[in-house]
């Protein structure tokens, strides 16, 4: 049955505002795109940049809290309940990570001039083979990640037009915003978006949870003892009408609204997979930074400050962009037998939003300009997925590989034909990857991009032979497609990974390889030159450059993975009903969970404002990089 669509009128108007303001921005980034051609190489101008330390935390923020944020967080705590609270600790473990990778490959590209979000591996180890499976575990699960902000996307407009615009249209209406905007400004368009983005969105984090809980009560309202606040609503309702209240629970078509209690397995402890599923997901993440997109924003720092300020920022955000999705998500569940069933069966974030919409004019606009910032988020982390991957594939097997001699305009070419490439790969994936799947998919993401993790860490840190990373990656390549196959079977036990998932084993075989290898066979003494960078970048040449930097404290970075580990609901009874043990409404366990990351944070925190770049690291990225500056700086 067709849903009446007029109330949306205004928000279809206050959209279509927030468009025209999209494509100024694509023609503003053009002409600052053009502008910086006269300066450096077109391939430069496109897929790099110079930005102060406003911009560079504002795209970090839209593009690490966008469509895992805006629809998985409240869809997975609209199914899970609190153990969605698993998403504090691991937006804390990306803040932590950022800390550990940033510094020192920001420095290195300064100094070596990197342009591909790769280059440290084709320099530290001078090995084409280790380059190629670095670029393709980097890559690779960029489809994945692509795939969920086409999916989130969909989702989230289908909700706001009440099923007028269906999901395949909504993720075709986004493969062509992006794959425009990205032709238009490269680098400036998404950079530029996110800034609209990512300060919007950063209001519409708070506000939006503030409405839920203003207007249905808060936690420990909706959890109080014998539910006082609760109520009966019929469940015979139509599409758009809202249900009618019952005077008990006795008819067999009523049921119980807004009580947390009554909510199935809501309160329930997690059962020791989920114990274990939680603690999987947060080692997963810590290989986040690594994603090509999230290097190039290293890169693209006007200085080593700019990553400091945006570092230290990134701590705030597991309470500023995860808490509030597990709000909205929680507060849905409990309440939305109220709702018009059009409602109800919108996703959290879609169907909260519709709600808050309703109950007058200043939430109205409010909460459309947030839904307008969401969808754009979205599509900006896409944009920035998507020229991640095409600058890694120009750069690193493009020119690296297939056509060494290629034009600049050549590369640029190519950087447009693998975007298109992976829009129409995540616009036919988005059909089988749906919004309660985006926390499991985001696990196989990370796990797949940390078989290049050793690379990373071992090259900056240690003596590390090229033969024993090498190694390592096939090792743990090999083992992880072994054990899924293997699992696979229907004559295996089901219980072979229900506490240690493929990607884990994957990615021990790739730690232990590597680890032995290091023993086994010496860093390579011999100096290989080439044309670019000159002899091979050793670990005691990268100490060196990093000397007359006083870097982050990285033994906050031991410390507090031991201190996510402990924050973990482990000692409960799994299964056990914990509705009788909350604080506020949290359960216990929950509670804890939060407290501990809090401190977390604020240990991070102080761990990135020590880092202390000295004046001689505070220049542009490289000379080309200065001129660049100079035309398009912001």
């Amino acid at each position: 049955m067709a849903v009446d669509q007029s109330e949306n009128t205004a928000l279809y108007i206050i959209m279509g505002v927030y468009a025209i303001l999209l494509l100024s921005v694509g023609v503003f980034a053009f002409r600052l795109k053009k502008r910086e051609m006269s300066n450096v190489s077109a391939s430069s101008a496109h897929f790099g940049g110079s930005f102060n330390p406003v911009f560079l935390t504002l795209t970090l923020i839209a593009s690490i809290f966008s469509g895992y944020t805006v629809t998985g967080i409240p869809a997975e705590a609209y199914r899970a309940g609190f153990g969605s609270l698993r998403w504090l600790p691991g937006a804390f473990v990306i803040a932590l990570a950022y800390l550990l990778f940033a510094p020192r490959l920001r420095r290195l590209a300064v100094e070596r001039s990197y342009s591909s979000p790769n280059d440290f591996i084709k320099d530290r180890f001078r090995s084409p083979l280790l380059t190629l499976m670095c670029t393709v575990f980097m890559c690779v699960p960029q489809v994945l990640y692509c795939t969920v902000q086409f999916s989130s996307f969909a989702y989230n407009l289908a909700g706001l037009t009440l099923g007028a615009v269906d999901l395949g249209t909504g993720r075709l209406i986004m493969g062509l915003i992006i794959f425009v905007l990205e032709l238009a400004g490269g680098m400036k368009s998404v950079v530029l978006s996110d800034a609209i983005q990512g300060t919007l969105m950063l209001f519409g984090f708070v506000l939006l949870p503030a409405f839920a809980l203003g207007y249905y009560g808060t936690f420990g309202n909706l959890s109080e003892e014998y539910c006082s606040n609760c109520f009966f609503i019929s469940s015979n309702s139509s599409l758009g009408a809202c249900p009618e209240s019952c005077e008990a629970e006795a008819p067999s078509h009523c049921t119980m609204s807004g009580c947390m209690p009554q909510v199935a397995k809501l309160y329930s402890y997690p059962t020791w997979t989920a114990r274990f599923g939680m603690l999987w997901f947060i080692v997963t993440l810590i290989f986040f930074p690594l994603n090509p997109h999230m290097v190039q924003r290293m890169y693209i720092a006007r200085d080593d400050m700019a990553l400091k300020v945006s570092s230290m920022i990134l701590f705030l955000m597991p309470f500023l962009a995860a808490m509030p999705g597990i709000i909205t998500g929680i507060v849905k569940k409990v309440v939305e037998q109220d709702w018009p069933v059009s409602s109800q069966k919108a996703s959290a974030f879609s169907g909260m939003c519709i709600e808050i919409m309703g109950k007058g004019t200043f939430e109205y606009f409010i909460v459309s300009v947030l839904n307008c910032a969401a969808l754009a988020a979205i599509m900006s982390t896409a944009d920035s997925v998507i020229l991640g991957v095409s600058s890694t594939i120009t750069f690193d097997v493009f020119k690296d590989i297939l056509r060494p001699k290629a034009t600049d305009r050549e590369m640029v070419y190519m950087g447009y034909t693998m975007s298109a490439i992976m829009v129409i790969l995540s616009i036919v994936l988005a059909y089988y990857i749906l919004p309660p799947d985006f926390g499991t998919v985001l696990t196989i993401q990370n796990g797949l991009l940390g078989q290049a993790a050793p690379a990373y860490l071992a090259g900056l840190w240690l003596n590390v032979s090229t033969k024993a990373v090498t190694a390592g990656c096939i090792g743990g390549l090999l083992v992880f497609l072994i054990m899924f196959i293997y699992t696979q079977s229907a004559d295996v036990p089901p219980d072979i990974t229900l506490y240690v998932p493929d990607i884990i084993w994957g990615l021990g075989a790739n730690v232990i390889i590597v680890f032995l290898g290091y023993f086994l066979f010496p860093e390579n003494t011999y100096e290989e030159n080439n044309e670019r960078w000159g002899p091979r970048l050793s670990s005691t040449q990268i100490a060196s450059i990093m000397g007359d930097i006083k870097e982050p404290s990285y033994w906050v970075i031991p410390v507090s993975l031991v201190g996510v580990v402990l924050c973990l609901p482990w000692w409960g009874a799994e299964g056990a009903d914990m509705s009788e043990l909350t604080i506020n409404g949290f359960p216990e366990w929950g509670v804890y969970m939060m407290v501990v990351t809090g401190v977390l944070c604020a240990l991070g925190f102080y761990g990135a404002s020590v880092w202390d770049p000295k004046p001689s690291a505070l220049k542009a990225t490289a000379a080309a990089a200065d001129a660049a500056a100079a035309a398009s700086d912001i």
